[in-house]
């Protein structure tokens, strides 16, 4: 199923100091609930994103070689559920709603509130667990349902 836990998170930032301090964060968090790795340079993130099973991206928006907020749009291009955090030092308003409209589920401001990081981790991760819940329900009604069929096609 796509939502067990380990939920794999990928970081995207060109700032080091960025990418340890959410290292860091990220670490507090039990080993059975993330995995996550970090990158510098959004096209290798976005190949990684691709081939593997991500079900969280956290990109700063100001990148060297991309905008974030293509990364932003090209996540959700994949169709595979990211739930994406935009990170940025930018405070205009403008930038906020273009990432709403790109399909961001979270905007965080520069520099990274420890508490509200991990508040937004974990709204994620608790989204992430109602649909992984919302799915095994529906697959364990799935199948009874065709059992119950079966059943009534041997009866007749």
């Amino acid at each position: 199923m796509i939502f067990n836990r380990p939920f794999r998170i990928v970081i995207i930032d060109d700032d080091e100091c960025i990418l340890n301090l959410t290292w860091k964060y990220l670490s507090q968090f039990p080993d059975d609930e993330i995995t996550f790795s970090a990158f510098s340079h959004p096209e290798e993130a976005l190949a990684f994103i691709q081939k593997h099973q991500v079900h969280i991206v956290i990109t700063d928006l100001q990148l060297e070689d991309k905008n974030g907020a293509d990364v932003i749009s090209k996540c959700l291009e994949m169709q595979k559920g990211i739930q994406v955090i935009a990170l940025s030092a930018d405070k205009r308003l403008m930038t906020a709603i273009d990432c709403f409209n790109r399909g961001a589920k979270y905007y965080l401001d520069k520099p990274i509130d420890k508490t509200a990081f991990r508040a937004t981790v974990r709204s994620c991760i608790d989204f992430l667990d109602l649909w992984h819940d919302l799915l095994k329900h529906k697959i364990h009604t799935h199948s009874s349902d065709e059992e119950e069929e079966q059943a009534d096609t041997i009866a007749s």
